[in-house]
């Protein structure tokens, strides 16, 4: 998988509590030591280099993962862990958790494996990691606020304005942690603070950091106004209406492609004239062959020209349908 994350689901952590934080316009930057730990540990269970001394913890975390049935994996667990900020009131949590999820799949004991396996690694991510972890964000933060903050709201704009979003004002909360899992980025719903950002401060650098910021923040954006006509939701209903399932693999690489795109031309257009897109560095492009191509083409002539939206996206839709 070489792409930006794309999963919603539930939190409670009130940001409005944490520390290190800052606010620039509409995104506000948060980092917390346990979210830190928490993804460092879903990281660390992938890599070919695993953290030495870490061993029982991971394998606790690995045990949650067997438990944790797919579609959705982790997906869930990660919604509810990001809600939390303090490690006693997790580790209760998961202990008086239901069974199982309302979806049918096992929560409790996966959330309990969870806990035990941050409670192992603790005393090691307090002493070797927390500091220099801490000391990255706050290092991001200076990038971003030279390189980014001055742009941001005629990205914002140009996002809103290009994929149609409601002109209505939204803050979207990016936590940044060391390492996320693979690809690097992933949004959750919180039921206090709208769609949350997650994003893996030392797996992108440069312009690409910032795409990063704009693609989960468009998806923070699709995820809050789901119900309106925006170009996303369009896309997904003209998919709908020629025969596509919401399970088939098109109907989500189309609008994630058109998400790539976008904001990569944001970022090329505000900030950085040379900036590569994402999904050309990552491979995400040859992978979606054709689809890609298609979107490409046809998303920057409505950009360039002006052309109606409806029809820009009918036409991608067609080619996309007849190269699959």
């Amino acid at each position: 998988m070489s792409s930006f994350g794309a999963s919603f689901f539930f939190a409670r952590i009130s940001l409005d509590t944490l520390q290190d934080k800052t606010r620039s316009g509409t995104f506000e930057y948060c980092w917390t030591p346990l979210l830190d730990h928490y993804f460092f540990l879903r990281f660390s269970i992938a890599s070919k280099n695993p953290p030495k001394g870490w061993e029982e913890a991971l394998k606790e975390f690995q045990k949650a993962q067997s438990l944790l049935s797919e579609p959705f994996g982790f997906a869930l667990i990660d919604g509810i862990v990001t809600g939390f900020e303090d490690y006693e009131k997790l580790e209760n949590y998961a202990m008086k958790a239901p069974e199982k999820s309302s979806r049918g799949s096992l929560l409790r004991v996966p959330l309990e494996s969870i806990a035990k396996a941050m409670r192992l690694s603790r005393p090691l991510y307090e002493k070797n990691l927390k500091q220099k972890h801490k000391e990255q964000f706050q290092k991001k933060l200076q990038d971003i606020e030279k390189g980014f903050s001055p742009h941001e709201q005629d990205v914002v704009d140009f996002m809103i304005r290009g994929l149609r979003f409601p002109k209505e004002t939204l803050r979207v909360p990016i936590i940044l942690v060391a390492f996320a899992p693979h690809p690097g980025g992933l949004t959750v719903r919180s039921s206090n603070n709208g769609a949350v950002c997650i994003i893996g401060m030392s797996q992108f650098s440069g312009s690409t950091f910032y795409e990063a910021i704009v693609h989960e923040s468009i998806h923070a954006f699709d995820a809050t106004f789901a119900s309106s006509d925006n170009a996303l939701s369009m896309l997904r209903e003209m998919l709908l209406r020629n025969g596509v399932g919401r399970e088939d693999a098109i109907y989500r690489n189309l609008p994630h492609t058109l998400m790539f795109v976008h904001s990569a031309e944001a970022i090329r257009k505000y900030v950085n004239r040379k900036h590569r897109p994402y999904g050309e560095t990552s491979g995400y492009y040859s992978k979606m062959g054709k689809i890609s191509e298609l979107v490409e083409t046809h998303w920057q002539e409505y950009l360039k020209k002006g052309d109606n939206l409806e029809t820009t996206l009918q036409l991608v839709v067609e080619k996309a349908l007849k190269n699959t």
